[in-house]
């Protein structure tokens, strides 16, 4: 496999304005891992929401197939 760069992601461009030497390397530091951190809280919760709402569709799909009176009898028959 090859190796997987988050620099896009994670790379923050620096300013070209006069504010530009205001900014120092902690808070470009700081800047950084904040991004990290929202980026991975996103993916958790993205992660979380689907594991929830995944089941409840299909549980709710099954239970709609088994309500059809051809299912019903189907089933009862067997």
């Amino acid at each position: 496999m090859g190796s997987f760069s988050l620099g896009k992601v994670f790379t923050m461009p620096r300013p070209k304005t006069k504010d530009a030497a205001n900014v120092t390397k902690l808070e470009l530091d700081y800047t950084v891992n904040v991004r990290k951190v929202l980026y991975i809280t996103e993916f958790v919760i993205l992660l979380n929401y689907v594991e929830v709402i995944v089941p409840i569709i299909f549980s709710k799909a099954v239970d709609v197939l088994l309500s059809t009176p051809i299912l019903r009898v189907e089933v009862e028959d067997s």
